[in-house]
């Protein structure tokens, strides 16, 4: 597959998370109050609106805006040298990456519009609660998830003809 192919593939599915999650933040925005609450299934799963200023799980959020656009252009910059590498017999790899491209941009888009990220949905179960997140983290840790897997040769389900 040409350099020009590649780019085409990563960028239209980044293209697709971005839209989603941006879409579905905007939503969230209109709709819900800061730190409200809509229960979806009571005991286990809310809407509700925060704003994380942090990384993960609100890690670092006493760290400026700059550090976090600086480490989000390193990250982007990366996954373009990946993007690069592909070979193109590990296809996956395009999905994932595009998954992970989209979502990084999509929550680099909040954090330089409104200096944090959007973040809506929040999962518990009585006293545990998950940090609340959105479509991008969703697209960030299974994009993760997919690329560490192939790259661990870990997704060739066939079966021996024994």
């Amino acid at each position: 597959m040409s350099a020009k192919k590649k780019f085409l593939l990563v960028g239209a599915i980044a293209a697709l998370v971005f839209a989603l999650d941006q879409y579905t933040k905007s939503l969230v925005v209109q709709r819900i109050a800061k730190h409200q609450t809509i229960s979806i299934i009571p005991d286990f799963f809310d809407l509700t609106l925060r704003y994380n200023t942090g990384a993960a799980f609100s890690l670092f959020s006493t760290m400026s805006l700059v550090f976090f656009l600086g480490i989000s252009a390193l990250a982007i910059g990366m996954l373009i040298f990946f993007v690069i590498q592909l070979k193109d017999e590990k296809r996956r790899q395009y999905l994932a990456l595009g998954a992970i491209l989209g979502g990084a941009i999509g929550n680099l888009c909040d954090r330089i519009r409104i200096g944090g990220v959007v973040d809506f949905l929040l999962f518990y179960y009585k006293s545990f609660s998950w940090p609340a997140f959105n479509v991008a983290d969703i697209a960030i840790v299974c994009g993760v998830f997919v690329f560490l897997l192939e790259n661990l040769g870990l997704t060739n389900f066939r079966q021996s003809k024994d």
